[in-house]
């Protein structure tokens, strides 16, 4: 079964609650990913270390998955992420 986002449950600075199609119920720690990424000049870690832009995080419905509108680049998949 692939597992998607159904639900952005609520949003820390760098952290994210999210429910999946399964129930299950994860926090994605993003400092974690951040401290992997930010020697990649081309990851959108820098621009996600606003914690305003990051705040703005967003479903989309249609891949089951999460993203920042006008982030430039590309997130990698929510399983490399830490989960508390």
């Amino acid at each position: 079964m692939i597992h998607q986002v159904v639900r952005i449950i609520e949003v820390d600075p760098f952290k994210v609650t999210l429910e999946f199609n399964t129930g299950e119920v994860r926090i994605f720690n993003f400092e974690v990913f951040f401290k992997k990424h930010e020697k990649n000049p081309n990851s959108v870690v820098h621009q996600l270390k606003d914690k305003d832009i990051f705040r703005k995080v967003k479903l989309s419905e249609e891949y089951g998955t999460i993203y920042w509108e006008g982030a430039g680049g590309s997130v990698p998949s929510l399983q490399e992420r830490i989960i508390d």
